[in-house]
């Protein structure tokens, strides 16, 4: 949500939008809110058993959901990171990411990710679950060879969650909010800067203009 009475709308980032209040993004779900819940009612007349494979975001997440109004998850997400892209975490950076860890504390939806890995994702599909194992691999190794991270499982079936097959110590849910959360701080600030620096310009270019 934002404050109706901020006229941030034409200091949004490309895709982004304010709608009564609400600030969009046409380039995931939130921008498509009649379309998500078109497509929820469909998965949950299915019955379940539905895997999303997603991407391009340039770090590794794994999504329970979406959601009924009921929070019943009609599917479960796999988002894969990048192979060379410049990551999420090191676009955040270190102050972003620490504040990111903070917001994902609180999304009870997000079971995993990380933001500074290059890699990929293996998806095992069979009757019984599908498996995604993450891994990370060093792009300027030459002979590096891939390290698992973490990997997921869900069952074929109504209200499935995804759980931890590796074994592995669950990555925290800060560590995810931390890196949210820079997203957050760096759109937020960036939001509430760009104006004021604007009309700091402004101000600085008439009184240059008086002077002259």
């Amino acid at each position: 949500p934002m404050p109706d009475h901020l006229d941030l709308d034409d200091h949004l980032p490309d895709g982004y939008t304010l709608r009564d209040g609400v600030a969009l993004c046409t380039d995931q779900w939130d921008g498509y809110r009649a379309e998500r819940r078109r497509l929820v009612d469909l998965l949950d007349r299915r019955g379940g058993g539905t895997v999303v494979l997603s991407a391009d975001i340039h770090s590794s997440w794994v999504f329970d959901g979406p959601f009924t109004d009921d929070l019943r998850p009609v599917a479960g997400e796999l988002t894969g990171t990048s192979i060379s892209s410049t990551t999420m975490g090191a676009n955040l950076g270190r102050a972003g990411s620490v504040l990111a860890e903070r917001v994902a504390d609180t999304m009870e939806h997000v079971r995993w990710a990380d933001l500074d890995q290059y890699g990929f994702v293996l998806v095992d599909v069979t009757p019984e679950a599908v498996e995604g194992s993450f891994w990370a691999v060093d792009p300027h190794d030459r002979s590096a060879t891939a390290r698992r991270m973490a990997a997921w499982s869900i069952a074929p079936t109504e209200g499935a969650r995804w759980v931890r097959v590796d074994g592995g110590e669950e990555a925290s849910g800060s560590s995810v909010a931390g890196k949210l959360v820079r997203v957050g701080v760096v759109v937020g600030a960036g939001l509430v800067l760009r104006p004021l620096l604007r009309s700091a310009r402004r101000g600085v270019a008439a009184a240059r203009s008086r002077r002259g």
